[in-house]
């Protein structure tokens, strides 16, 4: 069952003739759906487009999601290692194991030479092709930024530049962070990377840092380069990113105009030969609520909705309000006995018709 608080206005559309592998627009009438203000913003709309074609019918499902996720988030460190002083500001080094484990910076890489920085003029690198096996050396930050509380997760974003050289040797940098002015740091799960892990050059990768940062006011982010004896481990393009839950923004549209002196209505479509009206016929009908102007159709009587090539076609009639609820706009008719219509429009589009078949005679567009 169709829910309640969503409706269909407008369930079919046309298409131009459509070339293999290109996409067209539909034609107007466009589709037209209405959700209820009810239904939360993020709500996702299960659909199920119907097709007829000359090459067959089909179906595919799609969905739609109610207003604008926009998500949330932010970049709380950004260093680019383009700035020829070394260490940058608000970053340091120390040994933590040996002596011989040093991080320098570099306009390209060293070993394997070469190679341009990620990006910008510069990059970092930890110099595991002169330490001895097992020399490591942290590369951290010495100033702590806040993960806000309302954060989903928080990760570090960096390039890596990978080889093959001396394949036996395993030079790595674990991914570090510290949460408490930097006397203690913890390796990140999933934030050990390899030197040699298969590919050449650079690559970016993404380390999601635990959970325990949320809500942090002092979160410091480390890499501590282990050397192998190996090739050099070089990085660049530093950032600590954090994530929110997305925001999500809808705008309540206009609902397309009711029916014009519908059946039953005090105010029921009327046709009188009248000097109040410049070609000397008035026709006068109910005033549609939300309405920003009038369309009026005129076709043969016995041939109904026929209307669609009319000459006595008005689109956007000039009405007059009569301040009674009625409205009135001047009509030169056609010979011969004939019907009228009146549909009201806004900004979304033309309103009903009354009736089924009346829908697809109509050709003003909205």
């Amino acid at each position: 069952m169709w829910p309640s608080w969503r409706s269909i206005t407008r369930a079919a559309a046309s298409y131009p003739a459509i070339s293999g592998g290109a996409t067209q627009s539909s034609l107007a009438p466009h589709y037209l759906i209405t959700v209820d203000p009810s239904v939360p913003c993020g709500t996702v709309l299960p659909f199920t487009l119907e097709v007829a074609s000359a090459q067959g019918n089909f179906s595919d499902a799609f969905s739609l999601t109610v207003g604008q996720l926009t998500p949330t988030g932010g970049t709380l460190v950004a260093e680019t290692f383009d700035g020829t002083a070394w260490p940058p500001t608000d970053w340091a080094q120390t040994s933590t194991s040996g002596t011989a484990g040093n991080w320098a910076r570099a306009t390209a890489t060293v070993h394997p030479s070469g190679s341009a920085p990620s990006g910008g003029a510069g990059l970092a690198y930890f110099n595991s092709f002169n330490a001895p096996n097992g020399n490591s050396a942290r590369l951290y930050r010495t100033a702590g930024v806040a993960v806000p509380g309302s954060a989903t997760g928080a990760g570090a974003a960096f390039s890596m530049y990978h080889d093959s050289g001396y394949g036996t040797d395993d030079d790595r940098v674990q991914v570090q962070v510290s949460t408490n002015g930097g006397s203690v740091w913890n390796d990140v799960a999933g934030g050990l990377l390899h030197r040699n892990d298969g590919t050449t050059g650079w690559s970016a990768h993404t380390v999601a840092l635990p959970g325990s940062v949320i809500g942090q006011s002092d979160v410091r982010l480390g890499f501590n380069g282990i050397s192998a004896y190996g090739n050099d481990c070089h990085l660049d393009e530093v950032r600590m990113v954090w994530s929110g839950a997305p925001s999500c923004a809808s705008i309540q549209c206009l609902a397309s105009p009711a029916e014009v002196s519908a059946p039953g209505s005090p105010r029921p479509l009327l046709f009188a030969k009248d000097a109040a009206c410049a070609s000397g016929y008035c026709l006068s009908f109910e005033k549609a609520a939300g309405a920003a102007g009038y369309n009026a159709y005129e076709g043969s009587l016995g041939t109904w909705f026929s209307h669609s090539d009319a000459e006595g076609n008005v689109c956007g009639a000039a009405a007059t309000d009569l301040g009674n609820g009625r409205m009135r706009i001047s009509l030169n008719p056609s010979g011969g006995n004939r019907y009228y219509l009146v549909t009201a429009f806004n900004a979304v589009a033309e309103g009903t018709a009354g009736g089924a078949g009346a829908d697809a005679q109509r050709s003003c567009a909205p």
